[in-house]
């Protein structure tokens, strides 16, 4: 059996405990799947690098955690594993410990983009609340374009509850909506 494992050009070397978990994780779908997988299995995994920025308080109070973000992560590729698509997390997690952006708001994006964002991986921020124009928001991506930011910005308490991550990430792979009632269906 062929193993896809991603690839290295973010510099980072992937660790056999990645391969493993990476590994672990498609055993357990293959397991629950195998016959809807048949169809699919010859086809190769396409493994996409993201950055992680956990944004907490100046005194690096807050933010979410580890756990929390592993889980958020096994969710999406749970859902992207359909279409062939797993994320991991490239270079450790980089932890912003500013006031400034905790609580988040849209106004203050390209100075966070310009300080943090790591070229050619998708950056996803986790922020105590995110808000653009006062309304508070659960997260919110761009859908592909030469000048739109590679970020994806994410409220914490959105985070977790197993599905806003994705749909975030389906509207960078040019999804509209992943759910809700705005398809027109």
């Amino acid at each position: 059996h062929n193993h896809n494992h991603p690839p290295h050009e973010c510099g980072t070397k992937v660790t056999p405990a990645v391969i493993q978990h990476f590994d672990n994780k498609m055993r357990e779908y293959h397991k629950t799947e195998q016959m809807f997988l048949n169809s699919r299995a010859l086809l190769p995994i396409e493994y996409v690098p993201i950055k992680a920025h956990i944004v907490r308080t100046s005194a690096g109070t807050g933010g979410l955690t580890t756990t929390e973000l592993n889980d958020a992560i096994d969710d999406m590729n749970a859902y992207y594993i359909n279409a062939n698509m797993q994320f991991f997390l490239c270079d450790g997690i980089n932890y912003i410990d500013d006031d400034n952006y905790y609580d988040y708001d849209a106004a203050d994006e390209a100075t966070l983009d310009a300080t943090y964002s790591v070229a050619n991986m998708i950056n996803i921020y986790f922020c105590n609340s995110v808000t653009s124009g006062g309304d508070p928001l659960c997260g919110y991506a761009y859908f592909p374009n030469v000048a739109s930011p590679d970020l994806i910005m994410m409220d914490n308490s959105c985070a977790v509850n197993g599905s806003t991550l994705s749909h975030e990430m389906g509207h960078f792979f040019q999804l509209y909506h992943t759910h809700g009632t705005t398809n027109g269906t």
